[in-house]
């Protein structure tokens, strides 16, 4: 099922940043990205910059980063999503499909082949929110990668009183840490 429409795509050093539409016309953002292997662990060696001006490649480290909703129901200013005054959970297929057409878009290249191939729940988001989707989105991925080792990287704000038990394996949390504090936002 092909539901998203690719509408504008902005190239950079290292990846690309996509907008698509879904079927019933919302818009939706999502990031193809390649990244050099040394900076996967740049925290850990207290690395706040980079070493190289060798940007790495897909085969290094691929990173995805898709949308599961449009827009956010959450009012923060680090978020430029609320403006489009829409809102809607994505399906299954639609977060799937994001990661189809940039693996599609880029033949070259064969995630299998990466070193790291991660998704990043990341773009328009707050996954929790239909974490039920967002796990079949997982399935479905992992199910159509299988020879591939994904990574899931889920970004959230920490929703309380969840169950997070099923968070293992291939499957990572990442929390965002916003401040109540304007001034830090």
């Amino acid at each position: 099922m092909v539901s998203l429409k690719e509408i504008k795509r902005k190239d950079f050093a290292n990846g690309s940043v996509y907008m698509f539409e879904t079927y019933d016309g919302y818009h939706i953002e999502c990031t193809d990205t390649f990244l050099p292997c040394y900076t996967k662990d740049a925290i850990d060696k207290k690395q706040n910059g980079p070493v190289s001006t060798d940007l790495g490649s897909r085969q290094d480290r691929w990173v995805i980063d898709v949308s599961v909703m449009v827009e956010i129901p959450i009012d923060h200013k680090s978020c430029d999503n609320v403006k489009f005054k829409k809102d809607r959970f994505l399906h299954p297929e639609e977060i799937f499909e994001q990661v189809l057409l940039i693996v599609e878009n880029n033949p070259y290249f064969d995630p299998s082949e990466a070193k790291e191939f991660k998704i990043n729940y990341t773009r328009m988001d707050e996954p929790f929110l239909d974490i039920d989707n967002v796990r079949k989105a997982i399935m479905e991925i992992d199910a159509h990668f299988y020879e591939t080792k994904v990574h899931h990287y889920i970004s959230t704000i920490d929703m309380k009183d969840y169950d997070y038990s099923w968070i293992k394996d291939n499957v990572t949390l990442h929390f965002k840490d916003h401040s109540f504090d304007e001034s830090k936002e």
